[in-house]
Parts: structure tokens; sequence; C-alpha cells
């Protein structure tokens, strides 16, 4: 429950007392604070003093405009909002207006005036406020990603097309103008399968039909028809636009070249290969850097004149170690290589 610090001028009802209190330890939202007909603020939660960084003495008596002095919505101030609720006696829920109060952080809030009446009178006006920046940040994030993708279309080398739920073309990207050699007016509300083989553009009605049916996506292989009768053989996806996971809209079908797809396998294959050996150069690296280090070592004191017998024997057996280690790591490289 948010902590409440009221302070109530003179000449308010009992009833309305009641009411203020009531509407204020009942309503879930932890910002809120009353104004009266003077738009004077009257009463205030915890929260709008954190808020505005200001105490309940600053807070209590002091006029909206002096704690909001910002533009709340489309020019209209919060205070021109509440004396619209005293006139009119009804609710006024806007949003979401960008809040610039004095001490605090930009940020996008929806203000909701709610008229206080006690003995049948508006007496007071109670103003909540709910956070929308995460809202709107996410509505900003989605036209982005939608402006992207847009973009990747008209990048792409694929064939995107998209059609409404019985199959008409409704648009398609540049791409595919380059592949059949027509402009979108030139097949714009036809079907999609008029843009296929005979025997093709049944198997594509089918497979229209089965992803209507069963909003999911479905490939298929098909052959398309380019504006010079040329034969081009084509993978298709279809998937279904649901927005928001409501109803279907339309659908979206994706060409590509099998020639290309190949072209790109091999490429990712050879990509794999390569750094499958860099990783085993890498080991092959750590695994002889100990035993060289001993050796080159072991060789470098063997070079010195003044050495006692014992010690130019344990040299050299480091040096006979370290080059048994270097033909073992060697030998197993080999043999992992040629598959033994």
């Amino acid at each position: 429950m948010p902590r409440i610090t009221v302070a109530l001028a003179g000449g308010f009802s009992e009833s309305w007392d009641a009411a203020l209190y009531r509407v204020l330890l009942e309503n879930p939202s932890s910002w809120a604070l009353v104004v009266d007909r003077s738009l004077r603020i009257v009463a205030t939660t915890q929260s709008v003093l954190d808020s505005t960084g200001r105490t309940a003495e600053s807070m209590i008596g002091n006029s909206l405009d002096t704690v909001f002095p910002c533009e709340a919505l489309a020019g209209v101030t919060l205070a021109s909002r509440v004396e619209e609720v005293f006139k009119a006696g009804v609710s006024d829920v806007r949003g979401p207006a960008r809040d610039c109060t004095t001490g605090a952080p930009t940020r996008t809030d929806s203000y909701q005036v709610l008229p206080l009446q006690a003995q049948g009178s508006v007496e007071c006006a109670l103003i909540l406020r709910k956070d929308m920046s995460e809202r709107v940040s996410l509505m900003w994030q989605a036209r982005i990603v939608q402006a992207h993708l847009a973009s990747l279309a008209e990048q792409t080398s694929d064939f995107v097309l998209l059609i409404d739920c019985d199959g008409h073309i409704a648009t398609w990207n540049s791409a595919a103008e380059c592949i059949l050699g027509l402009s979108i007016r030139d097949r714009q509300n036809y079907s999609m399968c008029d843009l296929c083989t005979d025997v093709d553009g049944e198997v594509l009605r089918a497979l229209l039909q089965r992803v209507t049916q069963e909003s999911r996506a479905h490939s298929a292989k098909l052959n398309v028809k380019s504006s010079s009768r040329n034969i081009i053989p084509m993978v298709w996806t279809v998937v279904p636009l649901r927005p928001n996971f409501d109803e279907m809209v339309g659908l979206m079908a994706i060409g590509r070249d099998p020639t290309a797809q190949r072209t790109f396998e091999a490429c990712r294959e050879q990509n794999a290969r390569l750094v499958a050996q860099g990783t085993i150069t890498r080991e092959l690296a750590h695994e002889l850097r100990a035993p060289l280090a001993v050796s080159s070592s072991a060789a470098q004191f063997l070079q010195t004149n003044h050495l006692t017998p014992t010690f130019r024997a344990e040299c050299v057996q480091h040096l006979r170690d370290g080059l048994e280690r270097i033909t073992i790591i060697v030998e197993n490289m080999l043999n992992r290589h040629n598959g033994g």
C-alpha cells in the first residue's frame, strides 16, 4: 500500500474527506495527487514527492502549474485538463504524454484526471499517472524493426511476395521484378498461381490452402515463368501473416534460387572445414609448446662447458623425453587426420 501524505484546506465536508481516503487507498496506482477547484494540491502520495524531489511541505498548497509547468499533451497543460474536469464533471483520460517535471528525468506517461464528488458536486480532482515509457519505447522499436525488414526485403536477391488470403498478389520486391521482368503494376491483384506453370500452379494452389488452414509455414519446389517465357526453378516458402497472433491477414511467399542455395551450402561447409583446421592447429601448437620449451632449455645448458656429469645426464634425458613427446604428438595428429 503506498504511503499517503495529506493536507486539507478548511471548509471541506467530512463526506469529501472519507471519499478522498477511500479513492486513494483503493486505487492500485502509487502515483496520485488531489487538487481543489483553485488548482492547488491538497493531497499526494509519497511516490509523487519522490518523483518531483519535493517535500510534503513544499508540495501541499502549491499551484498545480508550479509543480507541473510543462505542457502535458498537444499543447494542453495538465492544469487545463483539470479545469475541464471541474466544468464537465467527467473523467479525462489521455496519453501517452511527455512529462518534464522539474528535477525529474524525461519520460512518457499517461495521465488520468477523475472528478471527486461529495454531496452532488465536484469538490476536487484526482490525478493518476501511469508510466508509458516502456510501451512507447517498444512501439518505436517495432517501427524500427518493420522499417529494417522492409529494407532487407528490398536488398535481398530472393523473390519476396505479399499476397492476400485468397492468393492474389498485393506487392513484391525489386528482386521479383528483375527475376520476372515484370512490374508489380502488371500483376497486382492477379493470382500468384498465374506466375507458375500449369502443373506447378495446381501444386501452389494446394500449398496456399494448407498454409491458410493450418496457419503455419510450408515449402515446395515450383517453377515460375518470366516475361520472356523462360522457366525459372525456385524453392518457395509460404508463411502466414498474423499481427499480434490475431486473425491471419495475408501470406508472404519467399522464393529462392536453388542453385544459389547450393553454392551457399558449399561455402558454409568450406568455412566449417577452415574453422576445424584452425582449431586443430591451435591444439597442436598448445601440445608442442611444453616439450619444445623443455628441449630448448636442455640444449642451451648442454652448450656450456662447466657442467657436472649428473646435471649433463639430466639435460640429455630431458632433451630425449621432449623429442619423444613431440614424436608422439605428431603421430597422433597424423592418425587423426588419416582417420586411424
